[in-house]
């Protein structure tokens, strides 16, 4: 009983940012493609520039912009 009092109130003390990280990294995991990566890296930025949290907000700017760019750089190999 007590581990699973702990659990859950451990559990209301994660940010919405993140749980989007950890949602990102399982994502990740399981072989997401680069555009869901995409996706889910700039909704993890939004998370945190909701938070006001700059430096996170910075670092998954630029984790998300990368995911974003390979899949911009996919779509160009495609249509050649």
């Amino acid at each position: 009983m007590r581990v699973v009092l702990l659990a859950l109130l451990l559990a209301g003390c994660s940010s919405e940012a993140e749980q989007q990280v950890r949602q990102y990294e399982m994502m990740k995991r399981n072989g997401a493609t680069t555009a869901q990566l995409c996706g889910k890296g700039r909704e993890v930025a939004a998370a945190y520039l909701a938070e006001e949290n700059e430096m996170q907000y910075r670092m998954w700017d630029v984790e998300a912009g990368l995911a974003c760019n390979q899949v911009a750089l996919d779509n160009l190999r495609l249509t050649r």
